[in-house]
């Protein structure tokens, strides 16, 4: 997959603007295995769907999956999960997800999967908006033009907290 960072972002239609909101450069961070349950689409990286991925989120909150896992640790922590990254990096999986104790019993129609233990640099910035992890995306392809570490294509996610949205890039380095 070493060719996938260089055209990840190939196809994309969102514009490179600036985020201010931004907090500076990425984190190179340890993070431990964690799992979390949810719903899951199939996506493709050349025909990039908003709208499915707008009414995913849409499903996702006005049913209050979040509320309806036993074993959830913060319903307000919410997850945004890529990963099962095809080999040429074109399709891959979204999982709208809460974290819980334990993937052992999904409920119908939800996935549980393991976000796995290793290295990620990670991107922050302020708000909870929804609308603020596709602005810092572009910020992101342009840092791993040049950057130090390669992406690992394992699994990124996106981290919804009460006042901050903070990216996971898992990264082929040692932390």
């Amino acid at each position: 997959m070493e060719g996938c960072a260089k055209n990840a972002h190939a196809g994309n239609s969102w514009e490179l603007d600036s985020i201010q909101r931004l907090s500076g450069q990425p984190q190179l961070v340890q993070r431990p295995e964690t799992f979390v349950m949810g719903i899951e689409l199939r996506a493709n990286r050349t025909q990039p769907s908003t709208d499915q991925f707008s009414q995913l989120w849409t499903r996702f909150l006005a049913e209050q999956m979040q509320l309806e896992l036993a074993d959830s640790i913060s319903a307000q922590r919410l997850y945004g999960l890529y990963t099962d990254y095809s080999c040429d990096c074109r399709e891959y999986s979204l999982i709208l997800a809460t974290e819980v104790s334990s993937i052992d019993n999904p409920l119908e129609g939800m996935v549980g999967i393991a976000i796995p233990a290793g290295c990620y640099l990670r991107f922050a910035a302020e708000g909870a908006a929804a609308d603020t992890a596709p602005k810092i995306w572009p910020q992101i392809w342009r840092y791993f033009e040049a950057a130090p570490y390669q992406r690992a294509f394992t699994a990124d996610f996106e981290l919804y907290e009460p006042q901050q949205t903070s990216i996971y890039i898992a990264v082929k380095a040692c932390c």
